[in-house]
């Protein structure tokens, strides 16, 4: 009988629930039962559950917190530690593990940081990430005004006359101010990395910003990338061939919106889908004792100090893993 694993971040009422056992082994495609399509995931505009899980599969962090051991009690039906690989990112050591920015040099005074971003990362159309993209992100954000602003903001690095291309790879951030966040937001979704020069071919003068194409056809530089998106039935994501850390064994994901959450479960149980999203803790809870569920809780999941939105947990072993927020069930497969 196959074994199902189920991961939940109860702080939002934002549950998950996955297929465990040998998954990558059996399969490279995953359907996820959702309950409805987001408005879409250009993080800079658009926020909700879907949103974060979706937008976490096709950007990439500049950077990730250091993971350790799950550092909280269990509660009733759920202990992390029972996942094999399962690790939790270490948010009192306040420590970082490079991704996309390859360090982060900060000034004893915290007023001038310098990223020096990793070369030959490139999106699934090919175009490698460097400065410009940075660049391009820093002013896109300002002249939307949105969470972008917000974010850029809170950073003490909001206008764009701050950042300096020093190379293709290097880019230095200047300010007046002290700038204690400049490295640390790295690792925040929000903070993110479109692939701007796929960007730029849809702009338009109505949009210069590409907000339409970035909303369901957001191309970036994590392991997956939109194929296709139809609103309120399904959005289909296929695998980066070009994924830095080597291309995904899942090489689809297919996220397909069944709206009751009592449809979800019980496709889940008869297999007919790998991952369930939207369940109640009630729910998640009437699961534990079945026998071939195994349940799994991130309700201690907590965010960093400054409410970013890192990934929690990790399963499925190295690079068969669904990256969990400590903040509403963020996750990212890499598979």
């Amino acid at each position: 009988m196959r074994k199902l694993l189920v991961i939940s971040a109860l702080g939002c009422g934002v549950l998950a629930l996955v297929s465990g056992g040998s998954l990558a082994q059996t399969k490279d495609t995953i359907i996820i039962a959702v309950p409805g399509t987001p408005q879409g995931v250009d993080v800079d505009r658009q926020s909700g559950p879907q949103t974060w899980t979706m937008a976490a599969q096709v950007i990439e962090s500049g950077a990730e917190w250091k993971p350790t051991t799950y550092p909280y009690a269990p509660t009733p039906g759920a202990d992390p530690t029972k996942i094999p690989g399962f690790t939790y990112p270490d948010f009192r050591a306040q420590q970082m593990v490079p991704s996309i920015v390859e360090n982060c040099d900060l000034d004893a005074d915290s007023k001038t940081a310098v990223y020096h971003l990793r070369k030959g990362v490139k999106s699934a159309v090919g175009n490698e990430f460097t400065a410009k993209d940075v660049l391009w992100k820093v002013e896109r954000a300002h002249e939307l005004k949105a969470i972008g602003t917000f974010m850029q903001n809170a950073a003490n690095a909001p206008d764009p006359k701050q950042w300096q291309e020093v190379d293709d790879h290097t880019v230095r951030i200047s300010s007046d101010k002290p700038m204690p966040l400049i490295c640390k937001i790295l690792t925040n979704l929000y903070w993110y990395w479109y692939d701007s020069t796929e960007a730029k071919k849809h702009s338009t003068p109505d949009d210069p910003w590409a907000t339409k194409w970035a909303s369901t056809s957001l191309v970036a530089f994590g392991p997956y990338v939109i194929r296709s998106w139809e609103a309120g039935n399904r959005v289909v994501m296929d695998a980066n061939p070009n994924y830095w850390q080597g291309p995904p064994k899942i090489k689809r994901i297919i996220y397909q919106v069944v709206p009751e959450s009592a449809s979800r479960l019980a496709l889940l149980k008869e297999g007919k889908v790998d991952l369930i999203e939207g369940v109640s803790p009630d729910e998640a809870v009437s699961l534990a004792a079945a026998s071939n569920v195994r349940h799994q809780s991130s309700a201690r999941a907590r965010p960093d100090r400054q409410g970013y939105l890192s990934r929690a947990g990790r399963h499925l072993g190295r690079r068969n893993a669904q990256r969990l927020s400590g903040l509403c069930g963020i996750q990212q497969l890499h598979i």
